[in-house]
């Protein structure tokens, strides 16, 4: 809510339209719902707004015509429950049964594309060859428990018995049950 006030600090008889807006804005958020409502009794009341990016420290500025502007406390936004889980870095082409660097990075993430901090579950990592003839296997550790929200995959590489074969392009899937959509990487090659 938005008061406005008259020289004693008293609530006016005001009923123009204030329009709420993002000042400080931490985490590059965009403020959705209705920003601008009609005053009633010197009250502007603001029902549906929301931020969709996490952030400590935002705050709201309210204007309306004729009437001197006002900034409210800071506050933080906090990600949402955890939707999808998503490669935050990707596979990079590598040789066959050599490892996979950098580090593959799966995050948990909001329906915004915040990371959920608070997600700690076991991330799975799979290999999917883009033509029917698979060839190589994943190899390593491909089960890890997230930590905030972040599962690290440091060891990966692509094996093959016979390193003369020319390895199709692949693509990796990370999972975690519990409801969560799948994530899948960017393709990738392996070398022979």
């Amino acid at each position: 809510q938005v008061t406005a006030l008259d020289a004693n600090n008293n609530t006016a008889d005001f009923t123009g339209n204030v329009t709420l807006a993002i000042g400080t804005n931490p985490g590059s958020g965009t403020l959705s719902g209705t920003s601008t409502v009609a005053a009633v009794g010197g009250v502007a009341t603001f029902s549906n707004l929301s931020i969709d990016k996490a952030g400590s420290g935002y705050t709201l500025d309210a204007t309306s015509n004729g009437l001197a502007g006002a900034g409210s406390d800071g506050f933080d936004i906090t990600a949402a429950a955890a939707t999808q889980l998503v490669f935050t870095g990707q596979p990079t082409d590598a040789a066959v049964n050599a490892p996979i660097t950098p580090p593959v990075v799966v995050t948990a993430q909001d329906q915004f594309g915040n990371t959920v901090t608070t997600f700690a579950s076991t991330v799975t990592v799979s290999i999917t060859p883009l033509t029917g003839n698979p060839l190589g296997q994943l190899n390593g550790t491909v089960m890890i428990t997230a930590i905030a929200g972040v599962a690290t995959f440091s060891d990966l590489s692509i094996t093959a018995s016979n390193t003369d074969l020319s390895l199709p392009p692949y693509r990796l899937t990370a999972g975690a049950g519990g409801g969560l959509s799948d994530g899948f990487s960017n393709t990738f090659n392996i070398t022979p």
